[in-house]
């Protein structure tokens, strides 16, 4: 029996370890901790150990109150670590951490034997675990009274060692009966602590890892947000620009700045409602795909990335569709809304390091030329290398 309980008391190493290559979770390694205290001490207590190692009675207390301190010291700063931050106060914990050191350091003294204290030395080593277990019990009590979900687990699982721990402390103070063997009960509470404790720290880790998903699904929102422009639901210049190397080698290599004629005049005779139903309907005319990016960049001004065959001519296309989407926008309007555009084509290889705000310069100069030209019209040229780092203009053409 206390060899099967040392087998369960092994199984929180395992799924522990699994926890923590997904959350990186300190209660997770305090909890292996006191698990692999617990299992030496049972084999120990048990004389299970010497079917495995030879060791002299000299050589097995000592080691007993080594696993001992492991086991307890690693239950304090479990705990610590383990109930919610905002359901323990910060000197409660520090105190858990504490009342950690103190045992280590009073069940090495003991371990030590010195002859000075050799009289007293068994009862001071028992009496160094009573404030122990009273910052413990205080501070599962400060926890339960402030709504701790994860205390309760703690309280279940260590009732039945606290109680017999009472009784050996007490007893071997001279309080109560006589010190008896405890070794079955005391074991059977170890292995119901683990059970219990395992259960809690799944609960506990599923409820942090609920957390973190909802956090990490919240700033992924947020981020998209960023990234798009609310009215139309278009990419906007910050989702594009830091990609535009990238864009660039995946082939996206013709770059159209449409921005739509006499716009302000829409919004003053029509309203802002009826502006902002036209620029949906532009944003739907633009029709983006798998080979097309459409991009608000702001105000009545949009960006087309293309790539594939007849990139210029699609483009165009979609310039020339504007008027027709917007007029069966449902848009209260007595005039055509029309759209003029400045497009730069490049190689389809080559020119990599030309920059976004390059482009945006030569095609917003192209599409400055294409309002002067008495609009709703393209201005478009295309680039080729003419020397290293340099562009030449091979073809201009109005359209």
């Amino acid at each position: 029996m206390l060899a099967a309980i040392c087998g369960l008391l092994c199984a929180p190493l395992f799924f522990n370890l699994g926890f923590w290559h997904v959350l990186r979770e300190r209660f997770l390694l305090w909890h292996m901790v006191v698990a692999i205290g617990m299992i030496g001490q049972t084999l120990i207590s048990s004389g299970i150990i010497l079917w495995l190692v030879p060791l002299t009675h000299s050589q097995m207390n000592p080691l007993m109150q080594a696993a001992l301190a492991i086991s307890l010291s690693g239950a304090c700063m479990f705990a610590a670590d383990f109930i919610e931050k905002d359901r323990l106060s910060e000197a409660t914990r520090k105190a858990l951490r504490l009342c950690a050191a103190f045992i280590v350091i009073s069940s090495a003294i003991y371990a030590f034997k010195i002859p000075a204290m050799r009289d007293v030395g068994n009862q001071l080593y028992y009496a160094s675990f009573i404030p122990m277990m009273l910052v413990l019990a205080l501070s599962m009590a400060q926890a339960a009274r402030r709504g701790s979900r994860a205390v309760w687990f703690q309280i279940i699982a260590w009732t039945p060692i606290y109680i017999i721990g009472l009784v050996r402390v007490g007893s071997n103070l001279g309080i109560g009966p006589e010190p008896t063997d405890a070794l079955v009960p005391f074991t059977l509470a170890i292995g119901f602590e683990v059970l219990i404790t395992s259960l809690g720290v799944a609960d506990r880790f599923m409820i942090i890892k609920e957390q973190r998903d909802h956090a990490r699904a919240d700033a992924a929102v947020l981020g998209s947000l960023s990234r798009r422009d609310p009215l139309t639901g278009l990419m906007n210049r910050r989702a594009i620009e830091p990609k535009f190397a990238a864009l660039r080698a995946d082939g996206f290599d013709t770059f159209a700045l449409v921005d739509l004629d006499h716009f302000k005049r829409v919004n003053d005779d029509f309203g802002h409602a009826c502006g902002d139903a036209v620029l949906v309907a532009v944003a739907a005319a633009l029709d983006a795909d798998d080979d097309t990016l459409a991009v608000r960049l702001g105000g009545e001004e949009f960006l087309l990335l293309l790539r594939g065959p007849n990139a210029a001519a699609r483009a165009e296309r979609r310039r020339q569709a504007i008027p027709g989407r917007v007029a069966r926008c449902g848009a209260d309007l007595d005039r055509l809304v029309t759209a003029s555009m400045g497009l730069v084509e490049l190689p389809a290889r080559g020119m990599e390091s030309i920059d976004f705000a390059e482009l945006y310069t030569r095609a917003d100069r192209l599409l400055y030329e294409a309002k002067s030209a008495g609009r709703n019209r393209t201005m478009a040229e295309k680039l080729t290398y003419f020397e290293p780092g340099g562009t030449k203009v091979v073809a201009s053409a109005a359209a």
